[in-house]
């Protein structure tokens, strides 16, 4: 079996190749857009997501059984909603349209946020709801709900098209060496976080999403859509949380939603005035996330399998060790 690794050098691509490599997959590709190679011993190569046209020559090349797709841009702001729609949702067509027609098997990477987002704090859907009509003006969660449906459409059209998706809320440990789900953690260890506002948190243990894409892409688990939800708590009581394990004393203030999104909405046009992404506070579509509950429920038997109040102790420690 050949398994093909999109975004493999990034935070959840490094702990499903040791995952892969522990179940004892031997033929392992690893691809995203940068050089640098995977932490895990693995064939690597470059490939522009950004250029959907590339796309299909590499996979023709490679040939793989099964594609892990996790490349994405994570980037919560409608300021570069092009060039984020090629690499989100126009090079997932390509690898789907690939593997479907090839016989490949294909695991993808979604959010929970496709459909566990909304402002009444006891709903959480499972795999059968509908998409969450609340993020219909973040572009990152839609393109991944256009993802989705590319699926459902193309599965449709070719029953033997074999596919997962993985739904996680954000994601927690050690290792995220670009600090992609821990900046905001970063800013409360270095006490630069400026608000907070009623809001809350949901996160699973990265390692756990992990061992689940390599159950999938190895068919230990068929099912097509899978939920994953894991600990849900108010953003003060993650923060203050967070306080404890950092040794350090909150710095931020909880404002209400009103005063933040004016703050917000003022530092996002003075940064783009500047030319600059953000000066001083989250951008818009940051704190109206924050503004929402994400609760998730599934019909299945995910479980995380760690203590998660110590993946938060764990991630905490390891920002300590590496700043």
């Amino acid at each position: 079996m050949k398994v093909l690794v999109t975004g493999g050098t990034g935070y959840l691509g490094g702990w499903v190749l040791k995952s892969l490599k522990d179940k004892g997959v031997e033929q392992i590709v690893s691809c995203s857009s940068r050089a640098v190679r995977p932490s895990f011993e693995a064939e690597h190569i470059q490939l522009n997501l950004a250029s959907p046209k590339d796309v299909r020559p590499v996979l023709d090349r490679i040939q793989p059984d099964v594609v892990i797709h996790l490349a994405a841009v994570v980037r919560h702001s409608r300021r570069f909603p092009g060039s984020d729609f090629k690499i989100n949702v126009l090079s997932s067509h390509e690898i789907a349209t690939y593997c479907s027609n090839n016989s490949a098997q294909l695991v993808f990477l979604s959010t929970s946020g496709t459909i566990g987002c909304s402002q009444i704090k006891e709903d959480a859907p499972d795999e059968d709801a509908n998409f969450s009509t609340a993020v219909q003006n973040w572009p990152y969660y839609q393109s991944k709900v256009c993802v989705e449906d590319f699926l459902q459409l193309s599965a449709q059209a070719n029953p033997d098209f074999r596919f997962s998706v993985i739904r996680p809320p954000v994601m927690l440990g050690p290792e995220d060496t670009s600090f992609r789900t821990t900046h905001t953690l970063s800013k409360v260890m270095n006490q630069k976080l400026p608000f907070i506002i009623d809001g809350e948190m949901h996160y699973v243990d990265v390692r756990d999403v992990a061992s689940l894409v390599v159950d999938c892409a190895l068919r230990e688990r068929t099912e097509r859509i899978i939920n994953c939800p894991g600990r849900r708590l108010a953003l003060k009581t993650f923060f203050d949380e967070a306080c404890i394990y950092f040794d350090v004393k909150p710095c931020y203030r909880s404002v209400p939603y009103p005063v933040a999104i004016s703050l917000s909405h003022l530092d996002h046009f003075a940064s783009g005035l500047l030319g600059r992404d953000k000066l001083f506070v989250p951008d818009p579509v940051q704190v109206e996330m924050a503004n929402h509950y994400w609760g998730i429920s599934s019909q299945y038997d995910f479980a995380p399998h760690r203590d998660l109040k110590q993946t938060l102790k764990e991630t905490c420690e390891w920002l300590k060790s590496v700043s």
